[in-house]
């Protein structure tokens, strides 16, 4: 924009910012700011003419002469000692008005975008100054519209408004701030002058009062959290700071390499590689740049899972015979684990780990078994680990007992009757789902002190006398489950029975049909033998007499033999002679 200043005033003269604060209770504040820089666009527009920019004196000129001429000021302010975060609540402008010739017009303060560097780089040539020319004429925002402070000399004080607060806010961090001074219309002959800089008395020279509210407190309730533990390098942070905007996190309590970022409540980041206690540290701090002081939370890296993993039911018995079992379990390292008798879990969930646990079985009997695996508190999962056990709830059945291995009859089926006082007992019993392997024999349905032994399929069996003896049994199997109590009757009998036949003489004489009387004990089989030719037989008599019919026997002498036996398989014999006629 081409413009002309009058080569009175001094070239472009730079003076330090002076600001001045004033604490209050709720932290706002007020800076003086002195100007900066300013420029004095005294503008002389001919047909075809040219644009020219003289230096600034002491006075700075506002206005124009009938629009030929045409007088603008720029003024620039340093705020670089208001805080970035500050919010600006104010402006007002302080000039100084020397000489006024603005009895009609009027007077606008307009934003500007640009400071004077960017005018010009030192010389102040036609094309920067048409540009600045341009740039004012098309300028639309305006802080002050229509003023008549400059109507009459002295001190004013111009409130630049909001949108003037607004701006200054926004454009902080450029550390500067400026405003165009101009004619409303620029058309009559109107023109004012106030003090610049280079005015002997600084009290009259342009200043800003800007009033402003900066927080001095770093923000509060700073935390960080982050999980206890844990098997990925990759975690997320938990954070809080109230008022904080920006945020450092590091594993070094220097913050060695990290740099400020956007505040935010959590965070993904990266843990330094090796198992080990993290320590993870953050600090915070808000717009205006106060920071807390460090927090830190730690982590534990663990990559590892729970070693040594073991399970044992009952301590490693192969049977039980009971549903409720206990557990004997060892991990190092574990915190939770998951039991169960299915192999996918699917029935259960996580629970602390412990060294013994008691289980329940919810099927029936048959081989079990239980499932279990570990996880560490970073949540490190192990393989599936496992054990078996038969569980068998049936006791030994189906006992089946006798004299001889070869005849073995249910136990109490019947009485057993032996004609030895020493003899073996033969014994088979059937068990469902495991195998017996102790008994239990006493003649005190008590079971009075006997003892387990090892089971066998006899037994040796003595007795001083003769007589009804009760034998009771009891059987287990390797799962403990004990049979019912059986009882077996065995009646020893060691005499042979008595035998007698009523005949007067050894010698009998017979038709051609016999009959033979006697006695003998009750239940003895009676057999006749004739020349060593079973004849007949009678079991078991009834009674202790008996009597014995034969017919179409020859004529003849016969030897003749009979023979008693009882359920001991006791022998008694008589001998005989035979005559038929």
């Amino acid at each position: 924009m081409p413009f002309k200043i009058s080569k009175k005033f001094p070239l472009n003269l730079l003076f330090l910012l002076q600001l001045i604060f004033y604490m209050q209770t709720s932290h706002a504040l007020t800076a003086t700011l002195d100007s900066e820089n300013i420029l004095l666009d005294e503008s002389v527009h001919y047909d075809g003419g040219s644009y020219a920019r003289e230096p600034v004196d002491t006075r700075c000129l506002v206005g124009t002469d009938s629009g030929i001429d045409i007088y603008r000021t720029y003024i620039e302010f340093d705020t670089t000692e208001i805080p970035d975060g500050a919010t600006i609540n104010s402006i007002e402008a302080h000039l100084t008005v020397s000489m006024s010739y603005f009895n009609e017009e009027l007077l606008d303060i307009q934003q500007m975008d640009h400071t004077v560097s960017y005018w010009s780089s030192g010389e102040y040539d036609d094309a920067g100054n048409e540009a600045l020319f341009n740039y004012i004429t098309n300028e639309t925002t305006k802080y002050v519209n229509d003023s008549p402070v400059f109507q009459s000399s002295g001190a004013q004080n111009i409130s630049l408004g909001s949108t003037a607060a607004s701006d200054m806010q926004s454009q902080l961090a450029s550390n500067w701030f400026g405003v165009v001074l101009k004619n409303s219309t620029e058309i009559d002959d109107e023109a004012a002058t106030f003090y610049c800089t280079e005015y002997s008395n600084s009290s009259y020279w342009p200043y800003l009062i800007v009033d402003y509210t900066y927080d001095t407190d770093p923000p509060t309730n700073a935390s960080i959290d982050a999980p206890d533990y844990t098997n990925s390098r990759n975690i997320t942070l938990t954070l809080n700071a109230d008022g904080a905007s920006q945020m450092m996190i590091s594993e070094s309590v220097s913050f060695s390499g990290a740099t400020w970022e956007a505040y935010a409540t959590s965070k993904d980041f990266t843990l330094s590689d090796g198992d080990a206690t993290k320590t993870i540290y953050a600090k915070f701090r808000d717009e205006a740049e106060n920071e807390t002081d460090a927090v830190s939370t730690t982590s534990v890296l663990d990559t590892s899972v729970p070693s040594s993993a073991s399970i044992a039911i009952n301590s490693g018995d192969a049977r039980t015979n009971s549903a409720d079992v206990t557990l004997t379990i060892s991990a190092t390292g574990a915190s939770q684990m998951k039991v169960s008798e299915l192999s996918n879990y699917s029935d259960c969930s996580w629970e602390s780990y412990a060294t013994s646990k008691n289980f329940t079985f919810t099927t029936t009997n048959g081989t079990k078994t239980i499932y279990i695996k570990f996880k560490d508190l970073a949540s490190n999962e192990t393989d599936s680990y496992n054990d078996t056990i038969v569980l068998d709830t049936a006791s030994p059945q189906s006992l089946k007992v006798g004299l001889s291995k070869n005849k073995l009859y249910e136990v109490e089926a019947k009485t057993f009757y032996s004609k030895e006082r020493e003899f073996k007992l033969y014994l088979s019993a059937d068990d469902i789902d495991s195998n017996i392997t102790q008994m239990m024999i006493s003649q005190d349905k008590n079971f009075k002190g006997a003892t387990w032994k090892t089971y066998k399929n006899n037994i040796k069996l003595k007795f001083k006398n003769d007589g009804k003896k009760n034998i009771y049994i009891r059987l287990k199997d390797d799962a403990g489950n004990i049979s019912e109590r059986y009882k077996q009757v065995i009646k020893v009998d060691s005499e042979p029975p008595a035998l007698s036949l009523d005949a007067d003489s050894a010698t009998i004489y017979s038709g051609y049909n016999l009959t033979l009387k006697g006695t003998s004990a009750e239940g003895t089989d009676i057999r006749l033998y004739l020349s060593g030719q079973l004849k007949t037989s009678i079991l078991g008599i009834d009674k202790d007499k008996w009597e014995i019919y034969v017919t179409d026997l020859k004529a003849g002498t016969y030897t003749g033999l009979v023979e008693a036996e009882d359920k001991a398989r006791n022998v008694s014999r008589e001998a005989f002679t035979l005559v038929v006629t």
